[in-house]
């Protein structure tokens, strides 16, 4: 199976020497209209939150794990049965409520973990469960959350899960 997608690239954004990296599963619609990740309600919470802690959020850099938007906004679409995926993927794909991510979206783990590479950010925000389950292998928030956890992707960086 070929993961349908928009064809329109969303970029990440932000300083890459940033500390912060703040990774979401898929662009919103906003994001799609601006061209840049988290420029939508998630980026207004985001920023509410920064101004909490006197963090400037434009000082983050912000990506997304596809940087495309999924077929009328949902990213079921991108979801497959377990029989599906190579064993060695299980951890990074799923499950995510018994569903996995389609093997497709694997090029796109690989361009996260090569930006997370590249950035050496000091600590990952992942935003939802879909985000934590690729970074951390855990998908169950109410567990993740609170702690710093170890980026599986790119091991002895910090990584802090939340709701999306």
């Amino acid at each position: 199976m070929t993961l349908p997608y928009h064809p329109k690239l969303i970029k990440p954004v932000g300083p890459p020497d940033a500390e912060l990296m703040i990774v979401s599963r898929y662009p919103g619609q906003k994001d799609f209209q601006a061209g840049y990740a988290l420029q939508g309600g998630s980026a207004m919470l985001l920023r509410e939150a920064c101004d909490e802690v006197q963090y400037e959020l434009k000082s983050t850099f912000r990506t997304n794990v596809v940087p495309h938007f999924p077929p009328q906004g949902k990213v079921d679409r991108w979801l497959v049965p377990k029989k599906s995926i190579p064993a060695e993927y299980t951890n990074i794909l799923g499950p995510i409520n018994k569903k996995f991510f389609d093997p497709d979206i694997l090029p796109f783990v690989a361009e996260l973990q090569e930006h997370i590479r590249i950035h050496q950010p000091n600590c990952i925000l992942a935003l939802g469960a879909e985000v934590s389950r690729i970074l951390i292998g855990n998908d169950k928030i109410g567990q993740c959350r609170g702690a710093v956890h170890d980026c599986q992707l790119n091991p002895g960086t910090k990584v802090i899960s939340t709701y999306s």
